[in-house]
C-alpha cells in the first residue's frame, strides 16, 4: 500500500512545474523512510513550539507575581495555571524545564510539580523552607530521571 503526501509538504516549485492544471493535484509517493523523516521533524518543531510557550508562559509569571507576598495569588495566576496544563499534557518535556529552573533559584515550583506530577516528595519538616522544598524535588528529579 502506498503512502501519499500532500503537495504542502513538498517544494512549491516541484508541484507547480508537476501540475497540469487541468487534473486533479499530483501526488506522488513516499516510503516509510521518507514519513518517518517528515514525523520527526513535525515533533521536533512541536517541541520547540511547548518549550518556547513553556519559556514565554514563565516570563510572564515571574514578570506578573514578583511583587507579590500571596503564595496563593502567586500559584492562582492564569500563566502558572497554564504551565500546570502545559505540563500535564507534556510531562517529559515540561517537568525538566521546571527543575532547571528550580536548580537556577526559581520560583515555587513545588506547587505545578505536584499538581503535573501527583508526587509530592516533600519532607514534612521542609515545609516552609523554599531551599530544602527545591532540593527535596530536584533530589527527586534525580531519582525519576528528569535530571
Amino acid at each position: 500500500m502506498a503512502t501519499y503526501c500532500d503537495p504542502l509538504a513538498e517544494s512549491w516549485k516541484d508541484w507547480h512545474d508537476a501540475d497540469s492544471w487541468d487534473t486533479p493535484e499530483p501526488r506522488k509517493t513516499i516510503d516509510r523512510f521518507d514519513l518517518a523523516r517528515i514525523g520527526a521533524i513535525r515533533r521536533a518543531d512541536s517541541q520547540d513550539s511547548i518549550a518556547g510557550r513553556f519559556a514565554r508562559l514563565v516570563l510572564t509569571w515571574k514578570d506578573e507575581t514578583e511583587n507579590l507576598s500571596s503564595f496563593t495569588k502567586v500559584v492562582q495566576n492564569s500563566s502558572y495555571q497554564q504551565i500546570i496544563r502545559l505540563g500535564k499534557d507534556n510531562p517529559r518535556l515540561i517537568i525538566p524545564m521546571i527543575l532547571a529552573d528550580l536548580k537556577g533559584g526559581g520560583g515555587h515550583w513545588s506547587t505545578a510539580l505536584q499538581a503535573i506530577t501527583g508526587e509530592s516528595p516533600v519532607k514534612a519538616e521542609h515545609i516552609g523552607n523554599q531551599k530544602n522544598i527545591a532540593a527535596d524535588w530536584l533530589s527527586w528529579g534525580r531519582q525519576s530521571g528528569y535530571i
